[in-house]
């Protein structure tokens, strides 16, 4: 016992997690992004957007010991969501057939084990659960017989199960419907447009039963409204908040950013967020960082996460990646000469990171994250009933 807990401690001493990397993008979202996780031909420039970004040689090679897969299938470009989402899910076990060092975690016990004799963990998330988390068949399948241990509710699209947040202007264009009626209904807080929709009924089922089964529910691209009527109840039922690949609304002013209110229920609930390395969106920051483009995207990441540190324990921040999301990475051309190339695959994250440990009040790259990831994993699989 003594000598597998030396070894998890010297393990964790390197230990690094993605909370939300689309490895199979291109099964879901085929011919937008183009590729194959299991050939050799991946992208060669941070901005490239429609060629993928990780194969499995890039996988194994990175320095992450977990990461959070985020499996999503767009509806308009497969015939069988479904289908698509278990296509990736193949992909995954695949993976870790070819590859015994990692293993698909069920919930924070096993990952902990598989870490502690060595191995690396990933986790599995569900993108988008309308159409696909329909009956109990598809609960029975996906979650307890595939491990979808994480689910995000919503996704770029009002839907049966919920509002979504609107990006910054022209991207919230996706969703012209919902822009146009939130503007008709003076939908605003602090001059920050907001879906006027939050949880439907039918989303509120899903996730009393998802609760059930012990699935930790993310609140990324959820609405202001949604996550406003989730808030009192997770405090309620001590269930850490997560938002897996975020920003902070003081540097991307739109409602797709946390808010600070919701920022402060995090902490509250002791939950965990992913912060995005993606230049286009950081590159919405503070005015007089904006001289220099790229200096000014590397420096409101920067500023970002140190002020997150206003709110949040450095344990709690995390990278969500959002690899292969259809969006440019990161530049390197104003950093060091080791990060020239800047961010363009996952095993490139290692060196953003040193870019970024040498600006940060404090290291979040070490042991601590991922032992809290874990605990946090721990609590929040716990199974509820839970009323709204």
């Amino acid at each position: 016992m003594l000598i597998r807990l030396i070894l998890f401690i010297s393990l964790q001493s390197f230990s690094y997690v993605d909370l939300h990397a689309h490895l199979f993008a291109s099964e879901g979202i085929y011919p937008l992004m183009r590729g194959n996780f299991f050939s050799d031909k991946i992208a060669d420039s941070w901005d490239s957007l429609t060629i993928q970004k990780s194969n499995f040689k890039t996988l194994n090679e990175s320095h992450f010991k977990l990461i959070v897969v985020s499996l999503y299938a767009h509806p308009l470009l497969n015939f069988d969501i479904k289908k698509s989402i278990l296509r990736q899910i193949a992909l995954a076990e695949e993976f870790v057939k070819r590859y015994p060092n990692w293993i698909i975690a069920k919930n924070s016990l096993e990952a902990r084990d598989a870490l502690t004799n060595g191995k690396r963990v990933l986790v599995l998330s569900l993108e988008g659960a309308s159409e696909i988390l329909e009956t109990k068949e598809d609960i029975e399948l996906f979650i307890n017989k595939k491990n979808i241990r994480i689910v995000t509710l919503a996704h770029l699209i009002e839907d049966d199960l919920s509002g979504t947040s609107f990006f910054h202007f022209p991207i919230n264009l996706i969703n012209p419907w919902d822009y146009f009626k939130a503007h008709f209904l003076n939908s605003k807080e602090n001059g920050i447009l907001q879906h006027p929709i939050g949880l439907k009924n039918k989303g509120k089922k899903l996730i009393t039963t998802l609760l059930s089964e012990g699935v930790w529910l993310d609140f990324t691209h959820l609405s202001d409204k949604g996550i406003d009527e989730i808030i009192p109840l997770w405090k309620n039922y001590k269930i850490p908040l997560l938002f897996t690949h975020t920003l902070f609304r003081r540097y991307y002013p739109a409602e797709r950013a946390i808010s600070k209110k919701h920022l402060e229920a995090l902490r509250d609930t002791k939950g965990i967020i992913g912060i995005m390395p993606i230049e286009w969106e950081l590159d919405f920051g503070i005015p007089m960082l904006k001289t220099d483009r790229c200096k000014g995207a590397f420096s409101v990441l920067v500023e970002q996460i140190n002020h997150l540190f206003k709110y949040l324990k450095p344990e709690q921040v995390f990278w969500g990646s959002d690899i292969n999301g259809l969006v440019p990475m990161m530049s390197g051309k104003c950093l060091s000469n080791e990060f020239q190339e800047g961010f363009f695959n996952i095993k490139h994250l290692i060196k953003l990171e040193n870019e970024v440990s040498k600006k940060i009040k404090y290291n979040i790259f070490q042991s601590p994250n991922l032992n809290n990831f874990l605990d946090t994993w721990d609590q929040a699989e716990k199974k509820r009933k839970v009323i709204f």
